[in-house]
């Protein structure tokens, strides 16, 4: 068993690690290698209430609610987790599947849409690092 701060909203497992959407606690990690043993590696304050997490490929896409977007966190090293972008759309319910992050949401007027957003997940380049360039994130209309 390990504690968190808050009331636990959404979990991810990847590898020996899950990533735990912990409401206005933010993002937790936890090393569960030994399952009967899990213990916190790390942690990162999101700037909304964390309610759902969906990990992939070393990111884990944190989203919030309705209208909070979604934020890429690189959590290659769990024990320092950093942002690598932001999304201002969707953000109720991250998944992620064949490099795409999908989301849904109620998003600001000049967008003038609800419902289900496509989004490209953050792209390495070719020497294997993050560009940090939030261009990166392309919206899609299925």
């Amino acid at each position: 068993f390990a504690a968190t701060p808050e009331p636990p909203k959404e979990v991810a497992v990847s590898g020996d690690h899950v990533f735990v959407a912990d409401g206005p606690g933010g993002l937790r990690m936890f090393d569960v290698s030994d399952p009967t043993t899990p213990y916190e590696v790390g942690s990162f304050a999101t700037p909304y209430e964390a309610n759902s997490v969906a990990v992939a490929e070393g990111y884990a896409y944190v989203g919030g609610g309705l209208d909070s977007g979604v934020l890429a966190v690189d959590v290659s090293t769990p024990g320092a987790p950093s942002e690598v972008s932001y999304s201002v759309f969707g953000g109720k319910g991250v998944a992620i599947s064949a490099g795409y992050v999908f989301t849904v949401g109620e998003d600001p007027w000049w967008w003038s849409g609800r419902g289900l957003l496509v989004l490209r997940a953050c792209p390495l380049f070719s020497d294997g690092f993050e560009s940090g360039d939030t261009s990166a994130w392309n919206i899609t209309s299925p």
